[in-house]
């Protein structure tokens, strides 16, 4: 659980960072394009993320024993 609260520690602090370099810049379309791209690649490693544990949870469920 640890690398994951720093991961998304991580994301915050950089999304945070753009913004407040994006407020500052009169480059806003370059930017949403920026914020898009990275938003899937998050929604992306979240999905990833979580299929491995769900799998995880599915196969230590299926090693117990029920008699």
């Amino acid at each position: 659980m640890t690398e994951l609260l720093m991961l998304r520690t991580f994301i915050e602090a950089t999304i945070v960072s753009r913004l407040a370099h994006a407020r500052r810049s009169d480059q806003r379309g370059a930017v949403s394009t920026e914020y898009v791209i990275l938003g899937a690649i998050i929604a992306g490693g979240v999905i990833a993320v979580g299929a491995i544990v769900v799998a995880k949870i599915v196969s230590k469920a299926n090693s117990i024993p029920t008699q």
